[in-house]
């Protein structure tokens, strides 16, 4: 009898236990697989800890993983962060190759839907690497072996990645004067269209204007007329049309106020509440 039942036991743990076990164990696998997004998130964080360490060895392992990830479904690194990258590893070539292509590649109707890693602050992180290695990263751009309106372009693109995040009153004049040295000695340059676009950044005012307004107020009568009539709410409408330093205002507005008892004039009497 206890044969039987030790037979009936090991019967069912073998017909039973095992795919049981099998299945658990496929079930955890699946479980610890990471999705694609995940291995770029966790990737990024490790590139975080390489760029706040500042080990430019790590950092060009790191983000050739990244790049990998980065499709037409998928951003592993976004366009400034991998510029930024670039400078750091001294891989120009990808920046020049880029922004050859810029308005083409990156134009916002054009821009397929993507997947985008959650906020890291890796941004942040390189920003302030640009910021704070900015002359060295600018000697090594003098060192490498780019011709010398692409060197020159490099110096003014990393001026203005980094003046993106440390950005006083006269930064602004600065770009713009190196922008239009650059593109008075390089007035053919594949990079025109881009330093047009994002980096010199101009305003004039035109010759002509024209401006308009709806108004209205509170108005108080004082003195004798305040004893002639009630304060009043005026509504009004203004035009105003400019060419170059002429200015032509044109004013034209009601009040609404009512006289607080009869006033006479040489054609008659206002009574009392008219308007």
């Amino acid at each position: 009898m206890k044969k039987a039942h030790l037979f009936l036991l090991f019967t069912f743990v073998f017909l039973f236990g095992i795919p049981f076990e099998r299945c658990y164990t496929q079930t955890n696998e699946f479980e610890e697989e990471l999705s694609k997004i995940e291995q770029i998130e966790k990737y990024r964080k490790r590139l975080l800890d390489a760029v706040i360490e500042y080990d430019v060895s790590r950092i060009r392992k790191l983000y050739d993983i990244l790049k990998a990830f980065d499709d037409e479904n998928y951003i592993a690194v976004h366009t400034f962060e991998g510029w930024i990258l670039d400078y750091l590893t001294e891989d120009y070539s990808k920046i020049t190759a880029e922004v050859k292509e810029y308005e083409m590649t990156y134009r916002i109707g054009d821009r397929p839907v993507r997947v985008r890693p959650a906020d890291d602050f890796l941004y942040f992180k390189l920003a302030d690497q640009i910021i704070e290695k900015y002359q060295q990263l600018k000697e090594k751009i003098d060192l490498s072996s780019n011709s010398e309106e692409e060197k020159e372009f490099l110096a003014l693109n990393l001026k203005y990645l980094e003046s993106r995040n440390n950005y006083p009153n006269n930064r602004r004049l600065e770009l713009n004067a190196l922008s239009n040295d650059f593109l008075a000695k390089y007035p053919d340059s594949p990079f025109e269209e881009y330093i047009r676009t994002y980096i010199r950044i101009e305003f004039k005012s035109s010759k002509w204007g024209l401006g308009y307004e709806f108004f209205s107020g509170y108005g108080v009568f004082t003195d004798e007329l305040s004893n002639d009539f009630t304060n009043n709410v005026p509504l009004g409408l203004a035009f105003d049309v400019s060419y170059k330093r002429c200015i032509l205002f044109l004013r034209a507005y009601i009040g609404f106020a009512t006289t607080t008892a009869p006033i006479e004039f040489d054609q008659g009497v206002w009574k009392e509440d008219a308007q």
